[in-house]
C-alpha cells in the first residue's frame, strides 16, 4: 500500500507506550479518561481519528481525516436519535453531515480512488457512499 493511505502509527505510538509502562498504576487510573467528563472524551476521540488518517504530522483539514470525522460524528449522533427518536434538530444535523461527507467522498473519488476506498474500507462504509 501508499505510505500516504496508511494510518501513522509508528514510533510515536511505540514511545508512548514505553512511557505509559513506567507511569505507577495508581497514577495511571487517575488519569485515564475513564474518569473524564464528556468534553475530554470527545477532544481524545477526535484526536486519535485524526492520527489514524491524516497525511502528515500536522494535517487536519485533508478530506480523509474530514471524512472520519464526520463519519465518528454521524455514529454519535445515530446513537443519540436511538434513545431520542423525536429529536428533529439532531435529525436535520445528522441529514447534513450524511450529505456533506457524501460530497467529500465523491471529491476523492475524483482525486485518488485509491485513497477513497482505502477511507471506505477503513471505516466500514459501503461502496454505494459518495458515488
Amino acid at each position: 500500500t501508499n505510505d500516504a493511505v496508511t494510518p501513522m502509527v509508528g514510533s510515536k505510538y511505540e514511545e508512548a507506550m514505553a512511557m505509559h509502562a513506567e507511569v505507577p498504576e495508581a497514577v495511571q487510573r487517575a488519569l485515564s479518561l475513564q474518569n473524564g467528563g464528556r468534553p475530554e472524551l470527545q477532544v481524545a476521540r477526535k484526536q486519535r481519528v485524526m492520527e489514524l488518517y491524516r497525511r502528515k504530522e500536522s494535517d487536519t483539514g485533508s478530506p480523509e481525516v474530514q471524512i472520519a470525522l464526520m463519519t465518528e460524528r454521524i455514529k454519535n449522533l445515530t446513537r443519540h436519535l436511538q434513545m431520542h427518536r423525536k429529536d428533529q434538530g439532531t435529525k436535520r444535523a445528522l441529514s447534513k453531515i450524511v450529505g456533506k461527507r457524501a460530497r467529500l467522498m465523491r471529491y476523492l473519488i475524483r482525486k485518488d480512488p485509491a485513497k477513497s476506498k482505502f477511507i471506505r474500507e477503513a471505516l466500514g462504509l459501503r461502496a454505494g457512499v459518495g458515488t
